[in-house]
């Protein structure tokens, strides 16, 4: 998981970003006994460059007065927002890191990667303007785990795996006060293919029953292929509040009495 925080104007008396982050780094290690990467920078995407450049315990600060260099030197495949089909395509022309990529005018980008390549233009000269958003509203709760080793379908383990990750989500889905109407199954095999299973309910749920009794369900309906499971995935989405469900409840249980 991750998150950006924008610091240009601190809630807190502490002067300098790169503080902010160690005390961040600090506290995650001291509550969850867990190491964790903290990149900063002037923009979002220098940030999450930052904090990708020495996983897992990384600490990167890229100033503004550095960020050309950085850029310049970055191998294609590493910035943010370009994949793996984009990257392949990139390095066919010739741009192997981010000064070939600078090389190209806004005009070529645009033509070679329509709407994409204004942004592409921008990153490669480190501009991004786009503003950190901390109240975008929450589309799913998941929780999935890569397995120590890999596991058949039919394996009892699987199903307590499940029911691990199962409890995972009931917890953090109540804590945000929400319920979910569809529960999705992820299962990645060991030749890295990918299924997803999903059912949609006719109401929300958020305890760790109901959620497990779902995923269950669509584990029981998956047809064996004889390869073995090394992800496993649980996401709870189509949320909707805790207090709107109690409310139409309410609702409706006035109008019968009204009947």
């Amino acid at each position: 998981d991750e998150a950006f925080l924008d610091v240009t104007n601190p809630k807190i008396p502490i002067k300098y970003a790169t503080t902010i982050a160690k005390f961040i780094k600090r506290d995650i290690l001291m509550e969850t006994g867990l190491n964790s990467s903290a990149g900063v920078s002037y923009n979002k995407f220098l940030a999450k460059l930052a904090s990708d450049y020495n996983k897992p315990n990384g600490f990167t600060v890229i100033r503004q007065e550095d960020a050309q260099e950085f850029l310049d030197k970055l191998p294609i495949e590493k910035f943010f927002g370009i994949g793996k089909v984009t990257s392949k395509t990139m390095k066919r022309m010739g741009i192997k890191n981010g000064y070939d990529l600078r090389q190209l005018s806004l005009y070529e980008l645009e033509k070679i990667f329509k709407s994409k390549g204004y942004q592409y233009y921008n990153f490669a000269r480190g501009i991004d303007n786009r503003p950190v958003e901390p109240y975008r509203e929450r589309k799913s709760v998941g929780s999935e785990i890569t397995l120590d080793h890999n596991y058949r379908l039919d394996e009892e383990e699987v199903v307590d795996i499940l029911d691990e990750l199962c409890l995972d989500v009931s917890n953090r889905i109540k804590y945000l006060n929400k319920l979910g109407k569809t529960v999705t199954l992820k299962i990645k095999f060991e030749d890295f293919t990918q299924i997803t299973r999903s059912t949609s309910l006719n109401s929300g749920i958020s305890s760790h029953e109901d959620i497990r009794t779902n995923i269950y369900n669509l584990l029981r309906n998956i047809d064996d292929n004889n390869l073995q499971i090394r992800l496993l995935g649980v996401t709870l989405s189509n949320l909707i509040d805790v207090e709107e469900t109690y409310h139409n409840i309410t609702l409706f249980e006035y109008m019968q009495s009204k009947d």
